[in-house]
């Protein structure tokens, strides 16, 4: 019912996460979480919650920047904290075993360096790949395997490392005209 407002997420219960007061085309507000069964909650005002959300998964859990909600519980996380040479690195999706996907910039005056990072609950964020300024990280699913994009979609499968997606097409595909021409893949 705001002057403006955006969906940034959906789980597979239906449940939608968005932002409000917004200027422009960027959420810039409070959070809301919108559910069939609750209406609309805001959750600055149930979970003290100030930050926009981004991102939920299946069992409650809310993403927004370097923070984690917790709807079971209403406790909120700093999970920002990654390798000491970076800056707080924003999450911007998770999956249902809690794991994230997300991005940080190197702590450098002269390097404009970006990477994408894991999050794997104790051990923290993992780095993933990202040697440009360019690099973002899109999407995370349940078996941990990241989208992302730098210089092209990027593909980080678990166990098997980290691939540029044109690189997997096959080549009777490349030789037919096919090419992979976005970034941020999504898996």
């Amino acid at each position: 019912g705001d002057a403006s407002s955006y969906a940034l997420g959906i789980n597979n219960l239906g449940q939608i996460v968005g932002a409000r007061r917004s200027l422009g085309y960027a959420p810039t507000g409070q959070g809301w979480l919108y559910s069939d069964q609750q209406g609309v909650v805001d959750l600055a005002a149930r979970y003290n919650w100030w930050t926009y959300p981004t991102e939920l998964n299946d069992v409650g859990q809310v993403i927004g920047g370097a923070e984690r909600l917790d709807l079971n519980t209403g406790a909120v996380q700093w999970i920002g904290n990654g390798p000491a040479n970076y800056n707080a690195v924003g999450a911007v999706d998770i999956n249902n075993n809690g794991m994230m996907a997300g991005s940080a910039s190197l702590r450098s005056t002269s390097l404009n360096i970006v990477s994408v990072f894991r999050y794997e609950g104790a051990a923290g964020w993992v780095f993933v790949d990202g040697t440009s300024r360019y690099t973002f990280a899109s999407n995370i699913n349940n078996r941990g395997d990241i989208g992302y994009g730098e210089y092209g979609a990027g593909l980080y499968l678990d166990g098997l490392g980290k691939f540029a997606l044109g690189n997997l097409l096959d080549p009777a595909v490349t030789s037919a005209g096919w090419a992979i021409s976005g970034s941020g893949a999504l898996i």
